[in-house]
């Protein structure tokens, strides 16, 4: 959805930066094929994200994505 999707973001960023760098787990539920918000909070400071996908075809994806980015240590996808 593009009119929420940068807010959603905006509200990862804000709340990521107003914490103590590193320190935040983060919860990404329904994560999808591309994990964007998963990937969105890795790049902003999160300790590390759990990212959930109920499908097993999504999840797969989501984990060749988060590892083409860089972010297979920061990111642990779960089905």
């Amino acid at each position: 959805d593009q009119s929420r999707t940068p807010l959603f973001e905006q509200a990862i960023i804000n709340r990521l930066k107003s914490a103590e760098p590193n320190s935040q787990i983060v919860l990404d539920l329904g994560t999808g094929p591309f994990a964007l918000f998963a990937v969105i909070a890795a790049k902003n400071g999160a300790k590390h994200v759990y990212a959930i996908e109920a499908s097993k075809e999504a999840a797969a994806t989501a984990r060749e994505t988060i590892d083409k980015l860089g972010f297979a240590d920061k990111i642990t996808v779960l089905e």
